[in-house]
């Protein structure tokens, strides 16, 4: 599998990851991995080791952004920037947590998780954004 490192575009996408990792993962691991998502935090009961380890820590995170945006700390910041750091947040948390496995399917999850915050990372364009902002605030006279 490729390394992967934070700020840099994965050499892989979600899509072929999971197609790859079928050919490899029994069905019942890869039913598992092919349901993991970066914004799902809701825990199932059965879910256990680095899946519930992120859901958990997505979750209070998403409590802690809830909590400053009441506070409107968040607010001086450029909201790409604050997005950025959310990310970098989630790929140490990420990075920390695949360092205690040897390429299980723990691992594996994690990796997974870990192309798609580089996604989403690099779904960002200053451009494309600037001109939904400024559709979005035209007045119509």
């Amino acid at each position: 599998m490729p390394q992967l490192n934070f700020g840099q575009q994965p050499r892989v996408t979600s899509v072929f990851f999971l197609q790859e990792a079928k050919k490899w993962l029994s069905e019942k691991e890869y039913a598992i991995l092919s349901g993991v998502s970066l914004n799902n935090f809701v825990v199932n009961e059965q879910e256990r080791g680095v899946l519930l380890e992120y859901k958990t820590f997505e979750y209070n995170l998403r409590k802690e952004i809830v909590s400053l945006r009441k506070q409107k700390e968040t607010t001086k910041e450029n909201p790409l920037e604050t997005e950025k750091k959310l990310l970098l947040r989630r790929w140490q948390f990420l990075e920390n947590i695949s360092a205690m496995h040897n390429f299980d399917t723990e691992f594996i999850i994690a990796y997974f998780l870990k192309i798609q915050v580089l996604e989403r990372l690099f779904t960002f364009n200053k451009e494309k954004g600037l001109m939904v902002f400024d559709a979005l605030c035209e007045i119509k006279l």
